[in-house]
């Protein structure tokens, strides 16, 4: 971890995907209200899609807590996610953040240096599974909506 700038990519990474997923399960969620009101003709594609979906939200509920609902006692029912971890660690590493961390002029600890570096072997693993997603999964249900005739597409 040289600077808070690089830490400040590592979310902005963070981010992007939880945006990415985001928009692939709202082209699902539409994708699926569009191809129930045709009734059973598309019911093994509409599994399909929720299968996918799940697949999405997996990713997406290691990246940040997918339960929260706004309520104060969120916090403390389910556990932090990589995205409120990294940015925890980037309050306490940014004096600027005003969490009442060392301060950017002191540089991050060796102790905050080794989180971050666990950070980013998660980060890693959950960029592979993301990867993984839009190269494998996405496509595969793609085809499945070719062979079902229907000329629509979920962009991942």
């Amino acid at each position: 971890l040289a600077c808070p700038h690089e830490l400040r990519g590592e979310i902005n990474g963070v981010t992007g995907m939880i945006n990415r997923l985001e928009w692939t399960r709202k082209q699902i969620a539409d994708l699926q209200s569009l191809l129930g009101e045709q009734g059973e003709k598309y019911a093994s594609v509409i599994q399909a899609a929720k299968d996918l979906d799940q697949k999405a939200l997996a990713i997406e509920a290691k990246l940040y807590d997918v339960h929260l609902t706004g309520a104060r006692e969120d916090s403390f029912r389910n556990s932090m996610q990589l995205y409120g971890k990294l940015s925890t660690l980037y309050g306490h590493i940014d004096g600027e953040s005003g969490s009442g961390g060392g301060g950017a002029d002191l540089g991050p600890t060796t102790q905050e240096i080794a989180v971050n570096n666990a950070f980013k072997q998660q980060l890693a693993a959950v960029h592979a599974e993301f990867q993984q997603f839009g190269n494998s999964a996405a496509p595969a249900f793609n085809e499945l909506l070719k062979k079902n005739h229907l000329s629509l597409a979920v962009e991942p």
